[in-house]
């Protein structure tokens, strides 16, 4: 069973966080295997080499389940929320680049959530 706990800085639409409200969502699924996605940025010189000035590595992870639509109403509204804290059932990851996607069939949705934990930066040093 995965949690999510969803807060947020200041109210959204009708949702009053201002007084410390938090949301909690179980959900009944599976974290699938990471993938890796990669980004430089730099310079080329004159000798076409590339100088690297800035690296970034994310571990992107994704989960597939069913929802009727109250979930996948509050599920929609997850990229606008200031703090989301995933509970796997050993630990808490405080989740960002949250992409959340669904098909409708029937009264329910087929969801895929997509999110990033644990990203690295690396600078000239």
């Amino acid at each position: 069973m995965i949690t999510l706990e969803i807060s947020n800085t200041c109210d959204l639409g009708v949702i009053l966080y201002q007084f410390g409200f938090k949301q909690r969502l179980f959900i009944d699924a599976i974290i699938t295997q990471p993938d890796y996605d990669s980004k430089e940025e730099g310079v080329e010189n004159g000798n076409r080499y590339f100088n690297k000035t800035f690296q970034q590595l994310k571990k992107r992870y994704k989960m597939d389940f069913i929802a009727p639509e109250y979930i996948t109403d509050a599920l929609t509204l997850l990229p606008l929320q200031d703090y989301v804290t995933l509970y796997d059932g050993f630990e808490s990851y405080e989740i960002d680049d949250i992409i959340f996607e669904y098909e409708w069939d029937g009264r329910f949705a087929i969801c895929t959530l997509g999110f990033t934990v644990n990203g690295w930066n690396k600078t000239l040093c």
